[in-house]
């Protein structure tokens, strides 16, 4: 792992404005969603996967709390439809077939143990994509910049981490925290498992102008790893913040990490 100090910690009700109509694979969706809306893609066997409207915007993106996060800076975003929930166990097999074997909690919980190569694939065969950094901060960030999805105070009752496991050993089913639902309504990003996203990791990249870009995204290989983001279920308080950045090379395996998918607007 790579970035910020992101050590695993291994041992080592939705709400939205209205919901759109479900389309097929290669349906279109709704053509004016939202903040919120739901729409509902089916893949193979007729497991279904929702996604959350999430608007354009122009947004304030990092912090100040880690080198990396620095500096602050305005992004303008496209809207964008973000997966209400981390791909599950169900979704993974509907797609790719078995899950890794580190998979045994059961169907609704969210595939863990799982590559971005092997992500990039999955998305791929079901017309879909990995979110970009600057898409999933905003999605579990929001307008006002929150610390974590829920307001900008820990609350170890709304994350699966290491403070509160909420009965489980490691991940918990996914939406079993609505409480701790973002802004736009997607559900469990901050820990359950840490996210991969589309971008390349570049410790300095917030200060390059390519990060005041319009659907600003890392596309050049600098480090050789990729984002990660959202902490897991052996994460500390601070891992789970929504502006935090980790790392890992495209064949990285881990129990703390899975990821959710995204689809242009």
């Amino acid at each position: 792992m790579g970035g910020h100090s992101c050590a695993f910690l291994l041992l080592c009700a939705l709400s939205v404005n209205r919901q759109a109509s479900p389309p097929g694979p290669n349906q279109a969706f709704t053509s004016a969603p939202e903040v919120g809306d739901v729409a509902t893609i089916t893949l193979p066997g007729g497991e279904p996967l929702r996604l959350v409207w999430v608007p354009p915007a122009v947004f304030r993106m990092g912090s100040t709390d880690g080198p990396d996060e620095r500096p602050p800076h305005a992004v303008s975003l496209d809207g964008f439809w973000m997966g209400a929930t981390e791909v599950t166990v169900a979704q993974w097999r509907a797609v790719m077939g078995e899950a890794p074997a580190r998979n045994s909690q059961g169907d609704q919980h969210p595939v863990l143990d799982v590559s971005w190569e092997e992500c990039h694939t999955f998305c791929a065969r079901a017309g879909l994509a990995l979110p970009t950094e600057a898409q999933w901060e905003y999605a579990a960030r929001g307008p006002d910049s929150r610390l974590y999805p829920w307001g900008n105070d820990w609350n170890a009752a709304l994350c699966q981490s290491w403070h509160d496991r909420h009965g489980y050993k490691r991940s918990l089913p996914v939406g079993s925290l609505p409480a701790g639902r973002s802004w736009c309504g997607a559900l469990d990003m901050s820990g359950n498992v840490f996210e991969w996203c589309r971008d390349w990791y570049d410790s300095q990249f917030y200060a390059s102008p390519a990060a005041a870009q319009r659907n600003a995204e890392c596309v050049t290989s600098l480090s050789g790893r990729r984002l990660l983001r959202g902490g897991c279920w052996g994460s500390s308080p601070d891992n789970c913040r929504a502006t935090v950045r980790c790392s890992a090379k495209p064949d990285f395996h881990n129990a703390g990490v899975g990821f959710r998918a995204s689809r242009p607007g």
